[in-house]
């Protein structure tokens, strides 16, 4: 049954799922457990987060988040 477990986790991550969503379908009480454990498998993960991120940035996407308000001078950097 451990076997079993291990392989639905490592599928789960080799398939781009979020480490918080594989803590909790493993019942772990936090995502440091998970990543105790899976953290080699997540080294291997290639995913498109830079790419979406850059794509977001340059269409003028105005769901950005924390990051939105950036362009429209809201937040400024004191130097």
């Amino acid at each position: 049954m451990h076997s079993l477990r291990h392989t639905f986790a490592s599928a789960l991550i080799m398939a781009g799922a979020p480490v918080t969503e594989v803590q909790s379908l493993l019942g772990h009480s936090s995502p440091a457990v998970t990543l105790k454990v899976y953290s080699h498998w997540f080294k291997n993960v290639e995913t498109d987060s830079v790419d979406r991120l850059a794509k977001s940035l340059t269409s003028g996407s105005k769901n950005l988040g924390h990051f939105g308000g950036c362009s429209e001078g809201k937040y400024r950097i004191n130097t």
